[in-house]
């Protein structure tokens, strides 16, 4: 009876010892990114790309994007880059992104890191995006977008933010747009990346599901301009993929995307 009675509590205590340890153990290796604690470090440049500190901008620009995502909690703004790596260089001569990552665990108390670079390589822009782990310098997540000309890269930042999110999206690499499409390429049944639905029609003008008209729309070559009745925005399109997808952003310079319903 003593024996069973040893057993049974022998088995609690490592049930508990199990619990106890995954419980403290930094998890973010899932794609459960549900309010990660993360600070935003200043992207490094590769390459001549004319616009000065790009590489803090890039960073402002996925501060907003992540902030958007739901999934972190972003300590202030902590574009702290130069402040560290000076730390690291007095005190032993070795700057990388996992000494940066454990620094800044470290003065900030965050798991997590989101960094990258900015690179241009002939005529084509990268940008690279990832998500490292403090305590162990893993990187957890990574993505890139590219592109060839520089002013598309502030609508593709949400992309690389929802997918360091865990969210997965179809493509994140720019496909050339269709050239010169004609005005019926546009027509029919998009997604909306609000989550509505419209319709765009021959006679100029965008509807929502319930038919009325939520917008009018216009085609200047390969560019189509839709202006939002009852509201400010104006949004600025090209379609790609093959006609599948229309992206670009508004006067604001929020990114905007709809995909086609087959």
């Amino acid at each position: 009876m003593i024996n069973k009675f040893r057993l049974i509590l022998g088995l609690f205590i490592l049930v508990g010892i199990v619990f106890f340890q995954s419980k403290s153990t930094f998890a973010l290796e899932t794609d459960s990114f549900s309010q990660i604690s993360a600070a935003v470090i200043e992207f490094e440049v590769k390459g001549d790309l004319g616009i000065q500190d790009a590489g803090a901008i890039t960073a402002e620009w996925m501060i907003s994007a992540l902030a958007k995502t739901g999934h972190f909690e972003l300590r202030e703004r902590v574009l702290l880059a130069k402040v560290i790596e000076e730390q690291m260089f007095q005190s032993s001569g070795m700057v990388d992104e996992q000494t940066i990552a454990a620094k800044a665990g470290e003065l900030y108390g965050v798991e997590a890191i989101v960094t990258g670079s900015v690179l241009k390589w002939g005529r084509i822009i990268s940008v690279t995006a990832r998500l490292i782990d403090t305590q162990t310098g893993t990187i957890l997540k990574a993505a890139d977008v590219k592109a060839e000309d520089v002013s598309e890269i502030p609508t593709r930042i949400d992309e690389l933010a929802l997918i360091l999110s865990g969210q997965e999206i179809r493509s994140i690499i720019v496909v050339e747009p269709l050239p010169s499409p004609s005005s019926e390429r546009v027509l029919g049944t998009w997604n909306w990346f609000s989550g509505k639905r419209v319709t765009f029609r021959s006679d100029g003008n965008v509807y929502r599901r319930n038919g009325k008209i939520a917008a009018s729309w216009t085609v200047d070559g390969d560019v189509f301009t839709v202006n939002w009745r009852g509201k400010i925005w104006v949004d600025t399109l090209r379609l790609y993929d093959n006609g599948t997808v229309l992206r670009g952003s508004n006067q604001f310079g929020i990114g905007i995307r709809g995909v086609r319903v087959k």
